[in-house]
C-alpha cells in the first residue's frame, strides 16, 4: 500500500508541475500567433502597396507613350499628306524644291523615329514592370 501511496503523491506532483503555468502558456502561445500573423499580414499589404506603386508608374509611362503615337502618327501621316499633294507652284526655284523635300523627310524621318521610340519604351516599361513584380516586389507568402 506503501508504495502505491508515494506513486499516487509523485502523480500529483507531476501533475501539479506540468499544469502549473499552463493557462500562462496558452494564452501566451495565443498572443504569439496573433503577433505573427498581424506581421504576415502587414509585409503583405506593404508589399501590395509597392507592386500597386510599380503598376502606376509603369502606367503613367505607358499613357505618355500612347499620347505621343497618337500625336506623331497623326504628324506623321499630314507629312505623307503635304509629300504626295502638297505641290509647290510652277516656276518654284529648284533649290526650294530640294529644301522643302529635304525639310519634309527630315520631319518624316523625325515623327517616324519618335514613333518607333515610344513603342519600344512601352513595350521596355511594361517588361520591366514585369520584372519588377516578379522579382523584387514578390508578395512575402
Amino acid at each position: 500500500a506503501m508504495p502505491l501511496l508515494e506513486a499516487a503523491a509523485a502523480f500529483e506532483g507531476v501533475k501539479g508541475v506540468s499544469e502549473y503555468n499552463h493557462d500562462n502558456f496558452l494564452y501566451d502561445k495565443k498572443q504569439r500567433l496573433t503577433a505573427e500573423l498581424k506581421k504576415m499580414d502587414f509585409r503583405l499589404q506593404q508589399a501590395m502597396l509597392w507592386r500597386a506603386d510599380v503598376r502606376a508608374l509603369v502606367s503613367l509611362t505607358e499613357r505618355k507613350m500612347e499620347n505621343y503615337l497618337l500625336v506623331n502618327s497623326l504628324f506623321a501621316a499630314a507629312t505623307v499628306m503635304l509629300w504626295t499633294e502638297g505641290r509647290l507652284e510652277t516656276g518654284t526655284p529648284h533649290w526650294a524644291v530640294w529644301m522643302y523635300v529635304i525639310c519634309l523627310a527630315s520631319t518624316f524621318t523625325f515623327l517616324l523615329c519618335s514613333v518607333i521610340f515610344a513603342l519600344h519604351a512601352s513595350i521596355a516599361a511594361q517588361a520591366y514592370m514585369v520584372r519588377l513584380l516578379t522579382q523584387f516586389a514578390r508578395l512575402p507568402i
